[in-house]
């Protein structure tokens, strides 16, 4: 015949069960939950567009910048969109030097080329 346990005996049998089901989860750095969030609700691409941006004036002039966009930056090659033709031929030819300003900030490191399209720049 069984005993029928006491008070103290399931107590200490729920305390066990309850060690066995807990474990250790190491604390998680805050600056990984942010970059996180940011990443999942599009905010780091947000952020990483602006400084693209101010890259992109900072190497190209505040004239040509004026007159210029950056599109999408896709396997290292920046879409940049130009007012009108004029901008274009000139913005072409000062290519190069553009590309190792670019090259030079963090923002732009992974780039290889640059191309140019006519568009709106609103």
């Amino acid at each position: 015949m069984k005993r029928k346990p006491t008070e103290s005996q399931i107590i200490e049998q729920l305390n066990s069960d309850v060690q066995k089901k807990q474990y250790y989860r190491p604390a998680v750095k805050i600056n990984n939950i942010i970059s996180s969030l940011m990443s999942r609700r599009g905010y780091a691409q947000k952020q990483s567009n602006e400084e693209l941006q101010q890259a992109w004036a900072a190497a190209a002039g505040k004239r040509l910048a004026n007159e210029s966009r950056i599109g999408n930056m896709k396997r290292g090659v920046l879409e940049v969109f130009v007012s009108n033709s004029t901008v274009l031929q000139e913005i072409t030819f000062q290519k190069r030097r553009i590309i190792k300003k670019l090259k030079e900030t963090t923002v732009c490191e992974k780039l290889k080329d640059v191309k140019f399209r006519i568009g709106a720049i609103n």
